[in-house]
């Protein structure tokens, strides 16, 4: 960033490049699609993001 003189600006940046490639582990994020099923009775029942927001059961009721 204080580097005036672009071409040595520009060989800086892909050496930053270079390392971060070759040297930072990568972390690899898998999530499961899952899906979902339930009764046409259940109301009150969303889907949210994130993983835990099922278990949100005091907003769920079964009609008769």
């Amino acid at each position: 960033m204080r580097e005036p003189d672009p071409r040595k600006r520009e060989e800086i940046s892909v050496k930053m490049q270079r390392i971060f490639l070759e040297e930072v582990p990568s972390i690899i994020n898998y999530t499961a699609i899952t899906g979902t099923a339930h009764r046409p009775t259940l109301h009150g029942f969303v889907i949210g993001p994130g993983h835990t927001s099922w278990a949100c059961m005091d907003r769920m009721w079964l009609a008769k």
